[in-house]
C-alpha cells in the first residue's frame, strides 16, 4: 500500500487543526524497537491528508478514489458537523466498499459521540449496532488539543501498526522513562558542578507548573461567568470551586476564580433585582407550564407531550411522565396544572392526575362527545380546585383533586361553544358561543342556575375576564378590522355579573401586528400601599400594554415597550406591574402610574415567551429553548437589610461617610426636591450590629457632604458659611456660622475635610475655618485676586493643612496661592490646564491637560516628573498609590487603568468601560483596590489586578474591609465581605455536593 491511513475531515477551523495535527503525530510517531520487531514496521510511513475543499455534489475525483484505494486505513475526523459534509460520506462509503469497516478509525474532536460519529460507524455491515475505535482529543483550547494529539495518536498508531495499545504505550513509556534515566544518569555523572543548575531548573519547572495552574483557574473562572450568563448557577458555582485551592486541588490562589464563585452564588446581591438562579432542562422545546407558590412546584410539557414535575427551591426534577395511549393513539395535552403537590393534565382524550414520585392518581375519560365536537377550551379556577373543559357540543367541569365531574351542559341556543372559556371562582363559567350566522356572545354560568348572555359590542371577541369586583370585562371589535392585522380601535366595557348590562364602555388602540405577542389580554387585582387602597386593570393590547382604573375603566398609564409583550405579572403586595417581551426584556412598572422604573430592567438573553412571578421567583419560558429560566431577587448569604423603603426613592446616589474607629457610618440621599435637598435627613448606623444609632436634619446644607471629624462628630459644611455638627453621644444639632459678616461667592474644602476655606470674587478676600475647632485661621486679602477674572473659578483644590490652594482662575490661569504668605503664582504655563487634583497625600499634583496628556508634579516645586498618555477632565479620577509607585486612574474614555512609575508603563487596562468614578480606597492590609462608581463598586486584587468584588450598587467600604454596604431605591443593605472557605462553605449548604461529574468535566474543558 501506498499509504499507511488516510485523514478524511471537513474544511472547518477545528477539523482542520485536528487533522492537520494528527497526521503530523503519526507521520513522526517514533517506534519502539520491540515493537519493530514485533510489527516488521519500523515507522508510519505516509498519512494522505487532502488539502483541498471538494464543490458540493462533485465526484471524488481520481486523486481522491487512487489515495482510498492504496490505503490500509481511512481515519475520520468526527465533529456534530461530520454528518453535513457529503464529500465526507462519500469518502466513509467508497473506503468501507474496499477495506470494509474493521479498518476505519475515529477521532472525537467535539461533541458527544452519538451526535458526531457518522452512521457508517455505528453499525457493522450486517446492521448491528457498534462502537468504532476512537481517539477523544476534545479540548476547551488548542493547547488542550495538541496536548490530547499527542497521547491519543498512540491509540490510531498502535491499530495502523497492528499491534496492542496497552503493549505499544507501555513500550512508549519504557523508551521515555530509558531516555529520562540516560539523561539522569549523565546529569548525575557531572556531579555538584550542575547541582545548582538542576536545583534552579526545578524550581523553575515548579513555577512553570505554577503558573499552568494559575492560567487553568482563570480559565475556569472565565467558564464559569459565561455559564452563569446562560442562567445555570449551580455549573458555574462547581465550575468556579474546581478552580480554588483546597476545593480545586493543591493549586495557587486566583482571585477571579474566587469572584466568579461569589458572582455565582450572588453573594453580594442586594436581593431586589431579578438575577438567574436555576435552569430546568427538558429533552425538547417546553409547550407550556404552570407553578403553584404554595408548593414550589413547577408542572410543564413538551412539545412531545411529555409531563415533568419540579421543585423549584431545589431544581430538582422530581419526575417525568411519558406520553399516554387512548384508543391506539398518542393524546395531545391541552393544558395543566400544578395543584396540591399533584400534576393535573388535561388531554384530547382524558382527564388525569399524578403525583410528584409520577404515580398516576386517576384517570377519567371525557366522552365530551363525537370528533365533530372536537375539544375548543380548558380553564383552571384560580385556586386549581376545578377545571373547564368545553367542546363545540358540551361543557364541563371537574374536581382537579379527585377527577369527578360537577356538573355539565349541553349546547345552548346562542350557538356552539367556542375556544374562549374561563372558570371563575368554583361556580362561575363564561364561555363565548357562535351561531350560524357568526355572531358571537358570551353564556355566563352560575353552576346548578341555568345561564345568562352578554352582548359585547362587536362580534369578534378578543379578550374577557372576571375582575376582582366581580364584573365582567370584554374587548372587542368588527373582525373585518381584526383580520386587517394593523393598528385598530377596539371597545373595552364592563358588565353588571348579575344583570348582563353594560356599566360602561371605552375605546382603546389593538395593534394586532405582531406574531407572538399573547394579543390581547384581561387581569385584574386589588392591593394597598401606605393604607390606601388599588383598584387595576391590566390591559394588554399587542405591543400595548394599559393601565385602567377599575372602577370606570379610565387610563392609568400605558407603555409600549420596544418588542412584542408575551407576559404580564404582578405581586399582590406590591405595586408593581412586570411585562415580559419577545425579545427577553423584563420591564417592571409602577402599577400606580404606569411608569417604568428605568433601571429596573431584566434582560433575558433567550427571549421570553412566557412567564409566571411569585413572591419574589419570576419563571421564564423562552423562544425555542428547551428550558425554564428561574430568576430570583437574590440577596447575599448573611447580608443585613438596614432601612427598606415601600416607596422608591429618587435615585440610587447616596454619601457614605466612615467613622475614623470603624464602628459607624453615616449616610444621607440626595433628592430632586428642592426642600428636601436643602435640609436632608442623615442617619448613623452601627456598623457591626446594624443598628440605627441616631438620625437627624442637617438645615441648608445644599450639595453637601456628610463626614466624621471625630468618632463621636459628624460635620455637614453648608451654604453662606454655615457648618452643621452633630454629636451621637449627646443627640445635639448645632448649626454656626464661623466666618463673620461672610461676602464669599464660592467655597472648598480640604482633601481631609479638616478646613474650609472661602473667597470673595470681588475683593479678594480669603477666609479659611478650622472645622475641628470651629475658628478662623486665617482671614486676608490675596492682592493678586482684586480683579475678578484672576480670582479661583470653580475648580479648586488646597492641601491638608491649609497653606497651598491651587485653581484654576476665571480667565484660565492655573495658579498656586501661598496663603500664609498671601501671594500667588502662574504654574505650568506651558501648558493648557483643563483639570486637576491632588493626591490622598498632598504630594503629588496630577494636572489633565488639553494636549491628552497626564502630568503628575510635585505638588511643592510644580515640577512635572512624569508625562502619561490619558486624556482627562474634570469628571474623571487619579490618585497616587500610598508607596508612590502607581498612578490608578479612568480618563475620558472610561477605562479603569493603572501606570507604573517606576518602569513607566500601564500595567492594567479595564476590559470594559465603567460609569465614572466617585470614590477610591487603597487597602494595602488586605491587598484590594476599591474603585466606587455609580453603579456600584468594584475591588481588584492588589497584586494580579484581577476582580475580587463586584458588588452592583456598592456604595462603601467599610471597618477595614470587612463589610460592603449598598443601596438603591428601596434598599439600604449591609454585606460582610466573605473568605474564599466561607465561599466554598455557602457553596455546599446551597448545592450539595459541588465535585463535577466526569461529564460535566467534558463538556466544560476541566482537566
Amino acid at each position: 500500500m501506498k499509504y499507511d491511513a488516510f485523514i478524511s475531515y471537513r474544511h472547518l477551523p477545528r477539523d482542520m487543526y485536528v487533522a492537520k495535527g494528527v497526521h503530523k503525530a503519526l507521520e513522526t510517531a517514533k517506534i519502539p524497537k520491540k515493537i519493530q520487531q514485533l510489527t516488521g514496521k519500523k515507522k508510519i510511513q505516509r498519512v494522505f491528508r487532502d488539502q483541498d475543499e471538494l464543490p458540493i455534489g462533485s465526484d471524488l475525483g481520481e486523486k481522491i478514489e487512487a489515495a482510498l484505494r492504496e490505503s490500509e486505513y481511512l481515519i475520520v475526523i468526527c465533529t456534530p458537523q461530520t454528518k453535513e459534509s457529503a464529500w465526507v460520506m462519500k469518502e466513509i462509503d467508497t473506503f468501507i466498499s474496499l477495506r470494509g469497516r474493521n479498518h476505519v478509525l475515529a477521532v472525537l474532536a467535539e461533541g458527544e459521540p452519538e451526535e458526531s460519529f457518522p452512521p457508517q460507524l455505528l453499525s457493522d455491515a450486517l446492521g448491528n449496532p457498534r462502537e468504532p475505535l476512537a481517539a477523544d482529543v476534545r479540548g476547551y483550547s488548542k493547547g488542550d488539543i495538541a496536548n490530547k494529539i499527542k497521547t491519543e495518536s498512540l491509540r490510531l498508531a498502535a491499530s495502523i501498526l497492528g499491534c496492542d495499545y496497552d503493549d505499544l504505550r507501555q513500550r512508549h513509556k519504557e523508551r521515555v522513562v530509558k531516555r529520562n534515566m540516560r539523561i539522569a544518569v549523565a546529569v548525575a555523572a557531572l556531579g555538584v558542578a550542575f547541582g545548582l543548575y538542576s536545583a534552579w531548573n526545578l524550581a523553575r519547572i515548579n513555577e512553570n507548573y505554577r503558573e499552568m495552574l494559575i492560567v487553568e483557574s482563570a480559565t475556569l473562572a472565565e467558564k464559569s461567568t459565561n455559564i452563569l450568563e446562560s442562567g445555570d448557577r449551580k455549573t458555574a458555582a462547581k465550575i468556579a470551586m474546581a478552580g480554588l485551592p483546597g476545593f480545586g486541588g493543591d493549586r495557587p490562589y486566583v482571585s477571579t476564580a474566587a469572584y466568579s464563585l461569589s458572582m455565582a452564588l450572588g453573594t453580594y446581591d442586594i436581593g431586589e433585582e431579578l438575577s438567574y438562579d436555576r435552569v430546568l432542562q427538558h429533552d425538547v422545546q417546553v409547550e407550556d407550564f404552570d407553578y403553584d407558590p404554595d408548593t414550589g412546584y413547577v408542572v410543564s410539557y413538551t412539545e412531545t407531550d411529555e409531563v415533568y414535575m419540579w421543585d423549584t427551591a431545589s431544581g430538582e426534577l422530581l419526575c417525568q411522565v411519558k406520553p399516554e395511549f387512548g384508543d391506539g393513539y398518542a393524546e395531545i395535552i391541552l393544558d395543566v396544572r400544578s395543584y396540591n403537590s399533584t400534576a393535573v393534565v388535561v388531554t384530547d382524550y382524558s382527564l388525569c392526575a399524578y403525583d410528584k414520585e409520577g404515580n398516576k392518581l386517576y384517570d377519567v375519560p371525557l366522552n365530551m362527545g363525537t370528533i365533530e365536537g372536537m375539544f375548543a377550551g380548558v380553564d383552571f379556577s384560580q385556586t386549581g380546585e376545578r377545571v373547564v373543559v368545553t367542546t363545540s357540543e358540551r361543557l364541563a367541569v371537574y374536581d382537579t383533586a379527585t377527577g369527578e365531574q360537577i356538573d355539565a351542559y349541553a349546547p345552548v341556543e346562542e350557538g356552539d361553544y367556542q375556544n374562549q372559556v374561563l372558570l371563575f371562582g368554583n361556580d362561575i363559567v363564561a364561555v363565548v358561543c357562535k351561531d350560524d350566522n357568526d355572531h358571537r356572545c358570551v353564556a355566563i354560568f352560575l353552576l346548578d342556575m341555568g345561564y345568562m348572555v352578554v352582548e359585547p359590542k362587536y362580534d369578534y371577541i378578543l379578550a374577557m375576564n372576571f375582575t376582582t369586583d366581580g364584573q365582567f370585562w370584554t374587548c372587542s371589535m368588527p373582525e373585518e378590522d381584526y383580520k386587517t392585522y394593523v393598528s385598530k380601535p377596539m371597545t373595552v366595557e364592563k358588565f353588571d355579573v348579575d344583570t348582563c348590562q353594560q356599566i360602561f364602555e371605552k375605546e382603546y388602540m389593538f395593534d394586532n401586528s405582531t406574531k407572538y405577542s399573547i394579543g390581547c389580554k384581561i387581569n385584574s387585582r386589588k392591593y394597598t400601599v401606605d393604607g390606601k387602597e388599588y383598584s387595576e386593570v391590566m390591559l394588554v393590547a399587542g405591543k400595548t400594554f394599559y393601565l385602567l382604573d377599575q372602577q370606570n375603566g379610565e387610563l392609568i398609564g400605558k407603555y409600549s415597550p420596544d418588542s412584542e409583550i408575551t407576559g404580564v405579572v404582578y405581586d399582590k403586595d406590591s405595586s408593581d406591574v412586570g411585562i415580559g417581551t419577545l425579545l427577553g426584556t423584563y420591564i417592571v412598572l409602577d402599577g400606580k402610574t404606569g411608569i417604568a422604573y428605568d433601571k429596573n430592567i431584566t434582560e433575558i438573553k433567550a427571549g421570553i415567551l412566557d412567564l409566571r412571578f411569585s413572591d419574589g421567583l419570576l419563571i421564564v419560558r423562552s423562544y425555542k429553548n428547551r428550558n425554564l429560566f428561574l430568576l430570583t431577587q437574590r440577596a447575599g448569604k448573611d447580608s443585613l437589610v438596614l432601612e427598606k423603603n415601600e416607596d422608591p426613592r429618587d435615585d440610587y446616589s447616596s454619601y457614605i461617610s466612615e467613622s475614623p474607629d470603624g464602628k459607624k457610618f453615616c449616610i444621607y440621599y440626595p433628592s430632586d426636591d428642592m426642600e428636601e435637598m436643602s435640609n436632608p435627613e442623615i442617619t448613623v448606623y452601627d456598623t457591626e450590629s446594624g443598628d440605627k444609632l441616631a438620625s437627624f436634619k442637617a438645615k441648608d446644607c445644599y450639595g453637601s457632604q456628610a463626614y466624621f471629624t471625630d468618632d463621636d462628630t459628624i460635620v455637614v459644611p453648608g451654604q453662606d458659611g454655615i457648618i452643621s455638627y452633630y454629636s451621637i453621644s449627646s443627640d445635639k444639632h448645632e448649626q454656626i456660622r464661623a466666618i463673620p459678616d461672610p461676602v464669599m461667592e464660592e467655597s472648598y474644602f480640604s482633601n481631609n475635610g479638616l478646613y474650609m476655606a472661602e473667597v470673595e470674587k470681588y475683593g479678594g478676600r480669603l477666609a479659611i475655618v478650622d472645622v475641628c475647632s470651629k475658628k478662623v485661621v486665617s482671614d486676608q486679602t490675596i492682592a493678586e485676586w482684586d480683579e475678578y477674572d484672576n480670582a479661583p473659578g470653580l475648580y479648586a483644590e488646597f492641601t491638608g493643612d491649609a497653606k497651598s490652594l491651587f485653581y484654576i482662575s476665571n480667565n484660565n490661569r492655573f495658579c498656586k496661592a501661598n496663603v500664609e504668605k498671601g501671594t500667588v503664582e502662574e504654574i505650568l504655563q506651558d501648558f493648557e490646564v483643563r483639570c486637576f487634583w491632588l493626591s490622598t497625600d498632598d504630594k503629588y499634583l496630577l494636572v489633565g491637560c488639553k494636549d491628552g496628556m497626564l502630568r503628575v508634579c510635585d505638588a511643592d516645586t510644580c515640577k512635572v516628573l512624569e508625562v502619561v498618555d490619558c486624556d482627562m477632565e474634570s469628571d474623571c479620577f487619579v490618585d497616587v498609590s500610598e508607596d508612590g509607585s502607581k498612578l490608578y486612574m479612568q480618563g475620558r474614555d472610561l477605562y479603569i487603568k493603572i501606570y507604573d512609575l517606576k518602569t513607566h508603563e500601564y500595567v492594567y487596562e479595564a476590559y470594559s468601560v465603567c460609569k465614572e468614578v466617585r470614590k477610591f480606597k487603597e487597602d494595602t492590609e488586605n491587598r484590594r483596590l476599591v474603585f466606587i462608581n455609580t453603579d456600584g463598586m468594584i475591588i481588584l486584587d492588589m497584586d494580579s489586578y484581577n476582580y475580587f468584588i463586584q458588588c452592583e450598587h456598592g456604595k462603601a467600604y467599610l471597618h477595614n474591609g470587612e463589610y460592603i454596604i449598598a443601596n438603591t431605591r428601596r434598599i439600604l443593605r449591609r454585606f460582610k465581605v466573605r473568605s474564599v472557605d466561607e465561599l466554598i462553605q455557602d457553596a455546599k449548604e446551597e448545592y450539595g455536593d459541588c465535585t463535577l461529574t466526569e461529564r460535566e468535566k467534558r463538556r466544560y474543558g476541566v482537566r
